[in-house]
């Protein structure tokens, strides 16, 4: 018997094959398979019953039909119209009913010789097969090729389709929103992808998504709404609500215990208290003002120089961010003797004139000098040199403390004095051991500089005075006097005494039990050799206690570094001003470190307002020289107010 049978030949298409039958059975026997034009025998295994479809086979010779697909008998097409009686092959995947390029597209099943002759786009072994999710075409309910998920077809189970593919809806996409039948990369799609920091903000082109919320991870200050990203410690790669707060130590290690100790309860130093509702502060009317709980660390005061030298390639021009962005309060005359502007750094080293020469270190007798000049680059204006008034306690490489903001070690021996070079007083503590601390040896101008760029400003007279309702200039004897209904007190008249410094306005008594809680620099009792019981760092100037705030002292055996007497914020717990009882406290308004200030009081107009809380608010030429814009001093620093919306 004779049988045409598709085969697929060289570059897939189909011929028709014509072979020579001998009668079988589906039992095994041998036979002859004589091809067309051929003269030869060629045995083949064969059974007395031809195979049937959908039989096992091990050739054509096998089955009924002729054709053995993989093993199994198939049904052998008609033959094409206007086939040749020899097998001659007709349009190659055309059959007598489908595929080819002139009939319809085969039914799964059906022979084939290209996913073209198929209903489903797929030809698999030379048959046409059912759409799956891998068949390299988009068929089914497929969106694209192998992907997606639309309303009708069959069903291929694909996964979503990648940016760039086809679409339906967002549940064809993969993490993507799907934009006119495209899936694509959102500001709103809900997830994060693209060049997004975190889900729908950060990041820029091609996604240009928002900033993002406290909270969100970024790569930078520019993912953040608050132009904020912790650049280290466990919060590393997070936004934060303040630009100085950006680092771990001095930003985030403020309250109570030490950052090695166990116990520690700390937060961010950029928490900030709403000052009552009544209050007001003249350039922001209508906004509810708060006050840093905290004082300003050197830490915080290490991100602002490092973000300033961020923006201006390795200076940090902290003149020009200013004057790019002069806040309401700022002096700008052009006046040198009273400009704030010209006393700030433009880099490492910025050399300026010295309006006031003869009244800076180290007395009042310096000779004046034509033309003196000093520097207050970054180098210089933290450290022991820049320039600062001669005053009692001003010192910042010898008495109440040496600066707390930390230079490398070759940095502070090429650029610093130290008593004896042989025995250089740097490096005594680590940078991390300063970072935490309260920052002191900063003048009026940087400081205000400072606070203007963290989104506030330095904390006025007249806020101060509202959260510890403790008049200005704490040691008038008038006012001492009043404050105690009239009666006097050897800390009103300055005399020599130890004692507890008592309450005033909102300082509460620093006790313990009734046990003093305080430290002191000549009677460090009653807690020797333990800061673990030291609650408030107060100390005076000579052995003078009074009523108010003094020159701080921060007891820690056996460092020598004195940097040491000032504490990190919050650290002294019983050094708590509050409102109302239940009320979250400000740290360390009474002792510590005295408050650099703006002083509001004179109307139309903003100054410095010397150290606030303070041994040289008495007296008449330190207390002028406090308001210079250079002014500097060992035993102050200072804090930031804030407005906002009520």
């Amino acid at each position: 018997m004779r049988s045409s049978y598709p085969r697929r030949g060289l570059g897939g298409f189909v011929v028709w094959v014509s072979t020579w039958l001998v009668a079988s059975s589906c039992s095994s026997t041998a036979a002859e398979a004589i091809p067309d034009g051929g003269d030869t025998e060629t045995p083949l295994e064969c059974s007395a019953t031809p195979c049937a479809d959908g039989e096992a086979c091990s050739g054509p010779a096998d089955c009924a039909s002729g054709i053995c697909e993989t093993g199994i008998c198939r049904a052998a097409p008609d033959a094409p119209d206007g086939a040749a009686p020899d097998g001659a092959a007709p349009d190659a995947g055309e059959t007598s009913d489908c595929g080819g390029a002139t009939k319809p597209p085969c039914d799964d099943g059906k022979a084939c010789a290209a996913g073209g002759d198929c209903k489903s786009g797929a030809c698999t072994n030379g048959v046409c097969a059912a759409p799956t999710s891998s068949d390299g075409v988009k068929n089914g309910n497929e969106t694209d090729v192998d992907c997606g998920s639309g309303p009708t077809g069959i069903d291929t189970q694909a996964d979503p389709c990648a940016v760039g593919k086809a679409c339906l809806a967002k549940s064809d996409c993969f993490e993507a929103d799907c934009v006119e039948g495209v899936c694509t990369w959102t500001s709103s799609d809900g997830f994060k992808n693209g060049t997004e920091s975190d889900v729908d903000c950060g990041g820029g082109a091609p996604t240009n998504a928002p900033p993002c919320a406290v909270g969100s991870k970024c790569a930078g200050p520019a993912d953040c709404a608050s132009d904020a990203c912790m650049r280290d410690g466990p919060k590393a790669g997070t936004c934060t609500a303040n630009r100085s707060c950006a680092t771990h130590y001095g930003g985030q290690t403020c309250g109570a215990g030490e950052v090695a100790g166990g116990g520690a309860a700390h937060e961010s130093c950029c928490t900030s208290l709403p000052v009552a509702a009544t209050f007001q502060d003249r350039l922001h009317p209508g906004k509810r003002v708060y006050l840093d709980k905290y004082e300003i660390t050197a830490g915080r005061m290490r991100e602002f120089i490092t973000r300033m030298e961020e923006l201006y390639g390795g200076q940090a021009n902290i003149r020009a961010w200013i004057q790019a962005n002069m806040p309401p309060f700022w002096n700008d005359s052009a006046d040198a003797a009273v400009n704030w502007t010209r006393w700030l750094p433009t880099g490492k080293s910025t050399v300026v004139s010295l309006p006031r020469f003869n009244t800076y270190k180290p007395s009042d007798s310096t000779p004046d000098v034509a033309n003196p000049q000093g520097d207050v680059g970054t180098d210089w204006i933290l450290g022991p040199n820049g320039w600062y008034f001669y005053t009692h306690g001003h010192n910042c490489d010898a008495e109440y403390g040496y600066p707390t903001y930390w230079y490398p070690p070759a940095d502070w021996l090429a650029n610093h004095s130290d008593a004896d070079p042989a025995t250089p007083l740097r490096p005594r503590m680590t940078r991390e051991q300063l970072d935490v601390r309260s920052l002191n040896c900063v003048p009026n101008a940087l400081l205000a500089a400072f606070c203007a760029w963290d989104g506030g400003q330095l904390a006025t007279v007249s806020v101060l005075q509202e959260v510890t309702k403790v008049p200005y200039g704490n040691r008038n004897l008038a006012s001492c006097t009043a404050a105690r209904g009239g009666t006097s007190s050897p800390s009103c008249s300055g005399s020599f005494f130890y004692g507890v410094p008592e309450a005033s306005g909102r300082f509460g008594p620093l006790t313990e039990g009734g046990v003093p809680s305080w430290r002191h620099f000549n009677n460090p009792l009653p807690c020797p050799g333990n800061d673990a019981c030291a609650f408030a760092n107060y100390s005076d100037d000579a052995g003078w206690i009074h009523w108010g705030p003094q020159v701080p002292y921060y007891y820690s055996p056996g460092v020598d570094d004195w940097a040491a007497r000032i504490a990190a914020p919050g650290r002294m717990t019983r050094d708590v001003v509050r409102v109302n009882a239940a009320d979250e406290p400000w740290m360390d308004l009474r002792g510590n470190l005295q408050e650099l200030s703006l002083d509001d009081r004179t109307a139309n107009t903003y100054a410095f307002g010397g150290v606030h809380y303070d041994s040289i608010g008495r007296r008449g030429k330190d207390a002028n020289r406090a308001r210079q814009p250079e002014f500097k001093i060992g035993q102050a620093g200072g804090r930031c107010m804030r407005f906002r919306d009520p």
